[in-house]
Order: structure tokens, then sequence, then C-alpha cells
């Protein structure tokens, strides 16, 4: 499960504690279930006459089920008990500047539906839906596609880019979720969680995107087991999730990992693009775009049409950073020179960071990370082993898009996890 339980069991009377003794029993079954009512007094150190009965209440509220009998130590065989997995589902939403991504999950974190839409869409009018309406839509067509019913949803986790505000369920400095990014301070303080509960009625907990990306690696993905570890995903823009001592590092204000506004010195001109800070207006998905847009305009050559995909540049919105990838590939030499100079910039970047942090492992995830190995990958670890003392391994997420989701969903089982009831509230237990 996306965190792990206390081994300290809980004694004492009353609602309080007999809520907690509750959790603590589901959260033994989720880890290490089926097991027997004595197994769970001796895991948790609760009385088996409160096991007995706090089980046969989970029971009737359908949290655990019976799924058949142990060995016998001289008596009875004894009836073991799991986790019911499908008591509930948990809803999981990644936030991009280019696509809206989202899964319906059991408890396992077992995707049960997926589906992504852009993340803006014109109007008649012109203008976009907002972004809150968006996942409206992407949350009716994952109910639809799954067949559940809205009351079995427990909650929403949201992974979204720039700093959440977690008590106001709202979004600041994230440019890339403005229709019209040229508006000064527009959306930087852009409201998601009070429209979903509204709508649904569910509870919203939001994170940083990356932030999510990384739990969802740690839950399912190549970070398990894993410690120390640095999670940078480079699509509309840059940031980085920070894996320390098994713990997600936050910072003071929750805005620790915003990589994008590094600076880049010497390798590359400082600037800030729209709001994005310098390494990501320069290596982000818009910047890898724009700046191949620019080459070739400078060299005199005309800018043709390119497939769509992450990354695509404001002034001419049918380049994307996928389309400057399929040309390198391609033999074009402007951009296999972006790319060389994206790399570089990237690999000086992690490099950094991991001389700083000491990572186990640095994983790169984003649509531009899935570019052609060599366009990438390889050129990046080549920098981070020769400039790093103890370089980490450099892998591209295998989870994909799923990372961010599943992560998100980690998030919403994580925030009801740590609350005192653990969803028995609602099943009248």
């Amino acid at each position: 499960m996306p965190s792990g339980r206390s081994d300290t069991p809980v004694r004492g009377t009353g609602g309080l504690i007999k809520s907690l003794n509750r959790s603590r029993i589901l959260e033994c079954l989720q880890q290490d279930g089926p097991l027997s009512r004595v197994e769970l007094a001796q895991r948790t150190g609760i009385s088996l006459p409160a096991v007995s009965q706090l089980v046969a209440e989970l029971e009737r509220a359908q949290l655990v089920r019976a799924v058949g009998k142990g060995k016998s130590s001289g008596g009875r065989r004894p009836l073991l008990y799991e986790y019911n997995f499908q008591s509930a589902y948990v809803i999981g939403l990644d936030v991009g500047g280019t696509k809206l991504a989202g899964g319906l999950t059991d408890l396992e974190g077992n995707l049960l539906a997926t589906a992504t839409i852009p993340t803006f869409d014109a109007q008649a009018n012109g203008r976009s839906m907002p972004v809150a309406e968006r996942l409206k839509r992407l949350i009716d067509q994952l109910l639809e596609k799954a067949q559940v019913d809205p009351a079995k949803v427990m909650g929403v986790g949201v992974g979204v880019p720039g700093i959440p505000d977690k008590e106001k369920g709202t979004v600041r400095l994230a440019p890339g979720l403005l229709p019209d990014r040229t508006l000064p301070g527009a959306g930087w303080e852009l409201d998601v969680a009070s429209h979903i509960r509204r709508w649904f009625g569910w509870p919203v907990h939001l994170d940083n995107d990356v932030n999510a990306i990384l739990r969802g690696e740690r839950w399912k993905g190549v970070l398990q087991g894993v410690d120390h570890a640095l999670c940078v995903t480079i699509g509309t823009g840059i940031g980085a999730g920070l894996l320390l001592g098994g713990d997600v590092y936050l910072g003071a204000r929750g805005a620790a990992g915003e990589m994008g506004y590094s600076l880049i010195g010497a390798l590359g001109p400082v600037v800030r693009s729209q709001g994005y800070g310098p390494l990501e207006s320069f290596a982000a998905g818009p910047g890898i775009a724009r700046r191949y847009v620019e080459r070739l305009r400078a060299a005199g050559k005309t800018v043709s049409a390119a497939p769509g995909g992450d990354g695509r540049t404001r002034d001419t919105p049918e380049v994307t950073a996928r389309a400057v990838a399929e040309a390198a590939e391609g033999g074009d030499p402007v951009a296999l020179e972006i790319w060389r100079e994206t790399a570089e910039m990237l690999g000086v970047a992690l490099a950094n960071a991991a001389a700083l942090l000491d990572p186990e492992v640095i994983v790169l995830g984003g649509g531009v990370a899935r570019a052609p190995e060599r366009l990438l990958l390889e050129p990046v670890r080549r920098i981070v082993e020769t400039l790093v003392p103890y370089p980490p391994k450099v892998v591209v997420s295998a989870l994909g898009e799923q990372a961010g989701v599943l992560g998100a969903v980690a998030i919403a089982l994580d925030a009801r996890r740590s609350s005192i009831s653990f969803m028995t509230a609602e099943v009248g237990v």
C-alpha cells in the first residue's frame, strides 16, 4: 500500500480507540492478509475478544471477508480474513498542461477504468472550458466506463502542477493551466477541489503532480523498496519530487522540487518565458519546440506542420517536442542540435541535484522523457556518471502517464488512512 503502518498497538476505551483499532486491523489485513483472528491479535497487540468483535463489524460493513480456513493447531481450523479491496473505489486525476488523465481503481490500486482528455478545448466563442469543468467531464467518463456507483467512491486524489494549497484546494504558480498565458497573474490561484466537492460530494486531496508521480512509482513502479530518489518530470514544464529517507520532502512552503526554476548560467540564456522558470523555458516541451522554430527561421527555412503531442509552442502550435524528436531521428541536423543542447542542459541540472541529494535512483517522466533514448536518456546518463562522485541509476518511468494517476490514488488513500475513521464512519461501523 502507499504508506506503512505503525507497529504500536492502540489500547483504551471509547469510540476514538475503537476506530483506531479498526484501522489497525484493516492495515494489517491490507499488507499481510489473509489472517486469522488469533494472528490479527498477535500482530496488532489488540485483545482476541476485541479483534473478534471488530472483525465481525468490518465483515458486516463488507470491508473484510472470510476467504477459507487456515491450518489447525489442535482444534478447529480457524477462519481466514482478507481486506475487501472492492468495498470502495478511488479516483486519481493527473492534471497536465496539455492533457488531463484519470483512473478509477479499487482500494488496491487496480485500474478499473482510465480516460484522457485535452486540458483545453476551444468552444464556439474561442475560449476554453475551465479546467475544473474539464475534470468533471473526465470523472463522468470514468464512472460511465467502470459502471461504479458514485456513492461507493471514497475520495479523489489530484496531482496538479505548481504549488497546491492543500487546505484551500487551490493551485498557485501553474501557468500551464492558463488558457491564455499572456494574462498577467490570471489563474495563479486556481480553484480545483471545491468544484469537485460541490458536484460529487467526495473528499478531494491535492498534491503537486510530480510528488504524485513519485508516490505512484514508489507504490507500483521502479521505486518500490527505494528510500532515496529523485523523480523529474519533463513535459510542458519541469518539476521534481524528492524522496528522502522514505518520505516525500515538501519544503517549508510545499514548494520543494521546483526544478524548472534552476538557473542555467553559461550553458544558455537566463530567461523566463510566460511564467516558466529558466530551465523549463529552455528544456521543457514548449522550449524545445520554440528553439527549433527559432533556429529554422534564423536559417531562412520554412517551418512545416508536424504531428501533435506534448510540448506545443504558442507561436507555432503545430510544432511539438515530439515532432522535433521525429525530425532528429530522421537526421535533421537542426533538430539533432536542439536535442544535444537539451540533454546537456538537463544532464547538468540532474548532476547538480544528485551531487546535493545523493539519491539511489533518478526517475524521468513526462512526455519529453519518452523521447528516443539516444536523444535524451543516454546522453543524460553519461553526463551524470561523469560529474557525480556517486552517480545514481537514471531510468525512465515504466508506468508512463499511469504513474501520475496511481500516485493521485495513493494521495487519496493516504489522506483517508490518516483520518481517524478511515472509511468506517461512512459504512456505519
